[in-house]
């Protein structure tokens, strides 16, 4: 969080999207705040829709970037599909770029193999060794020189993302923010921590200690009224099309929201991930069950740093367990352009993942640039 989003990240940005937009001028400034406001974040990420950059600060020295971490963490993953289409390939600042959202990638990711630590070691000495290149007359940070231990504190500890200080700090902020409205400053710490006992208290009378499902708007259907009624039936011959269930199109699981529209990784499919389109969620007994259809992966695109999917015909649906999925964590699909200025749909992942015990090569595994 404070190295790569709040450090790192932010002056890289900056620096490069200065070069691009005034040495370079591959696009206006305008342009980019424009892509930035329109842009589909989709439900997820729409909460860490980043903030308009204006010029002032993208001319100033310093890494300032008035965006949180959670915001940067949401711009650098979606810069690519924003204004990728505007940057030739093969440009080095770019490059730059691409080789940040390689190294994030491996530290924000929930499981990590022995091969990924040894490719974020060379991932940060192409990174670092490129960064001088572009930028001599700007010196390497602290925080650059942090990043250099990742791969010795993932051999220790394991994944990073495990022990970040973002859920600390998003813990801590609730705090905050009483200690400024509640007014009273005789016992501050016992009024704060009588608040966050009646909050949880709340909470799990709501919803429970073990976070049980949260539905929104069921409705009952007959299995025959389904859009997955032979799909049920086949996965479950002890059901008949008069049997009724419970279909949703909103529904938490665990803290996790997924809604019709959404998209998640289903598994692994000739060594490339493999992606579905929620339609309903429904619950069969006391089991939630993700309704969809499959998307056909095309390929991964290093430029805009996501997957290239494409609509299957004929179409093929999936009915699987939260617990089945490859990654728990809901997908946005957006659209860009290419060179050609074709629409194509993409889906950019939040970090590695671990395909059928080897890594996400697509993803990883760059040519050497330095």
């Amino acid at each position: 969080m404070h190295d790569i989003l709040e450090g790192v990240g932010k002056l890289e940005c900056k620096l490069v999207l200065r070069h691009l937009i005034h040495e370079e001028k591959l696009f206006t400034l305008d342009l980019l705040n424009q892509r930035l406001s329109s842009f589909s974040y989709g439900f997820v990420d729409m909460k860490n829709k980043p903030s308009l950059i204006s010029a002032s600060t993208l001319l100033n020295e310093d890494s300032s970037f008035k965006n949180s971490a959670s915001q940067m963490w949401c711009f650098i993953r979606y810069l690519p599909l924003i204004i990728g289409d505007q940057i030739p390939r093969g440009n080095q600042y770019w490059e730059l770029l691409i080789l940040l959202r390689r190294v994030m990638d491996i530290a924000f990711a929930r499981e990590v193999t022995e091969s990924m630590i040894g490719h974020l070691r060379y991932h940060l000495e192409d990174h670092h060794t490129l960064f001088k290149k572009l930028f001599p007359a700007r010196d390497l940070t602290p925080k650059h020189h942090f990043l250099v231990h990742y791969p010795f504190m993932i051999e220790k500890v394991g994944p990073l993302i495990n022990c970040w200080c973002m859920r600390y700090e998003a813990k801590h902020a609730i705090a905050k923010c009483l200690a400024t409205v509640v007014g009273n400053f005789k016992d501050i710490a016992k009024t704060v921590a009588e608040r966050h006992q009646i909050s949880q208290c709340h909470r799990w009378y709501t919803h429970g200690v073990g976070q049980n499902p949260v539905i929104r708007n069921p409705v009952k259907q007959l299995i025959r009224e389904t859009e997955g009624c032979a799909t049920l039936l086949g996965k479950f011959p002890n059901l008949c099309e008069v049997d009724e269930i419970v279909v949703n199109k909103s529904i938490s699981l665990h803290g996790t929201e997924y809604r019709s529209g959404m998209s998640v990784n289903i598994g692994v499919q000739d060594c490339m991930p493999s992606f579905g389109k929620l339609i309903d969620m429904y619950c069969i007994g006391s089991d939630i069950y993700l309704f969809g259809t499959m998307w056909e992966t095309h390929g991964f695109d290093d430029h805009f740093y996501a997957y290239e999917v494409l609509s299957r015909y004929p179409v093929e649906f999936f009915l699987i367990k939260q617990d089945e999925l490859r990654s728990y964590q809901p997908l946005q699909v957006v659209s860009s352009y290419d060179e050609q200025r074709k629409e194509l749909l993409y889906i950019s992942l939040r970090s590695a993942a671990v395909l059928t015990g080897r890594i996400n090569e697509h993803m990883l595994i760059g040519p050497r640039i330095c």
